[in-house]
Parts: C-alpha cells; structure tokens; sequence
C-alpha cells in the first residue's frame, strides 16, 4: 500500500471543490484504487501527462479531474490537484 501525500494546493482545491457542489465521496475510492495500487475504472481515463515526469491525470467525474504523482520506489503517492481542466491547465 502506498502512502498519501497531499500538497498545499490540492487541500485548497479539495475546498473549491466542495464549495462548487462536487460529491467528494467520489474521489474516496479512486484515491484507495490509486494507494492499493488497482486498476481504476475505464471512465477514469488514467494516464500519464506528456512531459511531466511520474505525474498522472485522472477523470473523477464530468469535467472533474485529478493530477497525481506515484513514486514507488518510495512508496508514496502525491495528490497535487483536482479541478476541471480549466482550473488545473488554464
């Protein structure tokens, strides 16, 4: 099981998140899919993100996305952002 880090800007994303109306229990499994290391559901479109070394993008939700970086090797696993595309490439 990987461990949980968890930026700055992701808890103030959280927070947005939750204000804009988003159900935040449908991030709970996701999150535990992604520190279990499982294969996410098919509608979460997990992929690496070009030219970001280790980080991955997954879809939460409509227009509702979440940006992670796995290490392995230390057994961690980075929650950086959530939002929509917008938010997190805008």
């Amino acid at each position: 099981m990987l461990k949980i880090r968890i930026t700055e800007q992701f808890a103030l994303d959280v927070k947005t998140q939750k204000a804009l109306g988003q159900d935040l229990d449908r991030i709970k499994p996701i999150i535990e899919g992604l520190t279990h290391q499982r294969k996410l559901p098919l509608y979460c479109c997990d992929n690496p993100i070009p030219g970001t070394w280790g980080r991955w993008n997954c879809k939460i939700g409509f227009d509702w996305w979440l940006l992670y970086k796995c290490d392995a090797m230390a057994g961690t696993i980075t929650l950086e952002r959530t939002g929509s595309v917008k938010d997190l490439f805008e």
